[in-house]
């Protein structure tokens, strides 16, 4: 599998985006040949929570070429669509990580520039994590907003009559199974609950035309086994990546984000076939080459730093291309201590979760997989 870069631009105060330009080109003289890919992911933000020349978190899915599912709505995102020139109005579905400002906060935005160019009604979708007792649940969330006593309710009957259907994904960690529903059109969407500190947080996994990609805000380590599970043989996976290893961020950080480190090691576990880092702040884009340098130690499939208007066309590649199907790296314990070293373990490898009982892990705590040198792995254990 290989996921081909069509176009890159910085798109700020400047407004140059010849390369995005020559990209969109491309992908519109695919549709017109009809040969769009099944799926490709647009970047509309990839910056956030501080100022900066970057949106704040939002993905566009492209299905069949054409732009229908929006992950996250991060202040800046429309105005990137804007200057892109960015059709949304088949945009029926809205998913959301979790409901950071960075990553939700301009969703009644978006929500009025889909009445205004909807004609006379327009259904959403919106997907989101439950609440807890910090943060609402995305129904009580979007109720809150655009609901008939909401705060912008207007927008209800601004241009068209606008009706929202939510869905709350349950939110915990150690669910095995992802809840699933099915958009039409051949087009699948999963979730699952990670971990993002105090906040509930979901990743999504979308399938359509034999191409699956994943998308994941922030989580922290403790969260990746469930990201692991959800992204197992993805074509492509989206996660944030917005602090440095350890210790080059501040340390409260780490409480709910997850280090390159670590997110390289569960790719690689999880075999998927390219990784897009996204939601990079200043400190981290400062410093891209260490973030190559320290996922690529882990993982070896192709990897690529989000910039806004980024359009990535996510392909499949021979089972034998994946990751951890080349030499050099542990299949089995029995591999490790015939000499080999590895940076991860296979599928029977002390340190997977699902044999963390056999490995120490105490009542009440759930395995966390450990970056490892030689098998067999040390346990790593946190409390649920």
């Amino acid at each position: 599998m290989t996921v081909t870069r069509m176009g890159a631009a910085s798109v700020g105060l400047r407004g140059s985006m010849p390369h995005l330009a020559i990209a969109v080109a491309l992908l519109a003289a695919g549709l017109a040949r009809g040969q769009a890919p099944a799926l490709s992911v647009q970047v509309l933000g990839s910056g956030g929570p501080r100022p900066s020349a970057q949106a704040s978190s939002g993905t566009l899915v492209l299905v069949d070429g054409v732009p229908r599912i929006l992950v996250d709505v991060g202040p800046g995102t429309l105005l990137r669509a804007g200057e892109l020139k960015i059709d949304l109005s088949a945009v029926d579905t809205v998913l959301l990580t979790h409901l950071h400002t960075d990553h939700a906060g301009e969703l009644p935005s978006f929500a009025t520039a889909r009445v205004l160019d909807g004609g006379r009604s327009v259904r959403l979708r919106v997907f989101g994590p439950g609440g807890n007792g910090g943060f609402p649940s995305t129904t009580a969330f979007v109720a809150a907003l655009l609901g008939p006593k909401g705060a912008f309710r207007y927008v209800r009957h601004f241009g068209a009559d606008l009706s929202i259907d939510s869905v709350d994904v349950i939110t915990k960690p150690q669910s095995s199974s992802p809840a699933r529903a099915s958009l039409g059109e051949g087009l699948s969407l999963s979730a699952l609950g990670h971990h993002h500190g105090d906040a509930p947080a979901v990743g999504f996994r979308i399938e359509h035309g034999g191409r699956s990609v994943v998308l994941v805000g922030d989580v922290d380590p403790s969260g990746l086994p469930a990201v692991e599970r959800l992204a197992r043989d993805a074509d492509l996976l989206v996660i944030s990546c917005s602090v440095l290893d350890p210790p080059d961020s501040p340390p409260a950080l780490y409480e709910r984000h997850s280090p390159p480190g670590e997110i390289g090691a569960m790719a690689a576990r999880a075999r998927v076939g390219a990784v897009l880092c996204a939601h990079l702040p200043p400190a981290v884009s400062a410093r891209a080459d260490a973030v190559r340098r320290s996922i690529g130690a882990r993982f070896t499939g192709p990897l690529t730093l989000a910039s806004d208007g980024l359009l990535v066309r996510v392909e499949a590649a021979p089972a034998a291309a994946r990751p951890d199907a080349g030499t050099g790296q542990c299949r089995t314990d029995g591999d490790c201590a015939a000499g080999q070293s590895c940076f991860l373990c296979g599928e029977q490898g002390t340190c997977l979760a699902a044999s963390c009982e056999t490995t120490g892990c105490p009542p009440g705590s759930v395995c966390r997989p450990v970056n490892c040198i030689r098998c067999p792995c040390p346990p790593q254990c946190v409390g649920r």
